[in-house]
């Protein structure tokens, strides 16, 4: 799905949404989906008219196993280019071990440890709140919204005021709504950083799960605060 000109959803991710931001050849990746999608991001940059080496980077709005499942392997057939992700989440995604830390879900991720785990990715650099990065063309601010992880981030591509909001904010039915409470770490956490996330411009939402919200997204997700705040 085209997103604007350069960006897209990636077709072929099942249970989450990734997404590809592209110029003059380079391409970056936000997000992986689960393990055993690399072949299927791969494919849709080939059909773009990409190649290997032009991806730069690879960019994590946080740890877990349907958003990081598949950096390991692409870094495999693209070893130049650079892990980005929070501090707070990069032990996780160097151990592989990437579920939830509180609630029942974490226990149950215990359980099935061997089917929850990424294969891990050691090297990684820092995303901080604040941070400028330019890629492939594209200014992305970065967001640090924890609550789901510790590590959660968002970017926001200024240039078309888009925000990809990992699992911060999600959608259904057409609505932007908060990350799924049991995967959320803090959920008291995560509302404060959507809370904050309204202060910023945006048009578009780009969430981790659901389909993008194309304009008028600011006014969504203002919308589902005032509804924390009138519960």
């Amino acid at each position: 799905m085209e997103l604007g000109q350069g960006c897209y959803r990636i077709d072929g991710i099942r249970h989450s949404s990734a997404y590809l931001l592209s110029g003059e050849g380079r391409w970056v990746v936000v997000d992986t989906g689960m393990k055993g999608h690399a072949k299927a991001i791969l494919s849709f940059a080939q059909q773009l008219g990409l190649g290997l080496s032009g991806l730069k980077a690879i960019l994590l709005t946080h740890r877990h196993m349907d958003h990081a499942g598949s950096v390991a392997p692409l870094l495999a057939q693209v070893p130049a280019a650079a892990l980005y992700v929070h501090p707070a989440d990069a032990p996780f995604v160097a151990s592989g071990q990437v579920g939830p830390q509180q609630g029942w879900m974490a226990a149950l991720f215990r359980i099935f440890g061997t089917f929850t785990r990424i294969p891990p990715v050691e090297e990684s650099r820092p995303l901080q709140d604040g941070q400028i990065l330019e890629l492939a063309g594209w200014t992305l601010r970065v967001l640090h919204v924890p609550g789901h992880t510790a590590g959660s981030v968002a970017f926001l591509v200024t240039q078309l005021g888009a925000l990809i909001s990992g699992d911060a904010i999600v959608t259904r039915r057409g609505r932007a709504a908060p990350p799924p409470a049991p995967f959320t770490d803090d959920m008291d956490q995560a509302r404060e950083s959507l809370s904050r996330l309204t202060a910023l411009s945006f048009e578009q939402l780009w969430p981790g799960h659901g389909d993008p919200i194309r304009s008028e997204a600011q006014k969504a997700v203002r919308a589902l605060v005032d509804g924390f705040t009138a519960a």
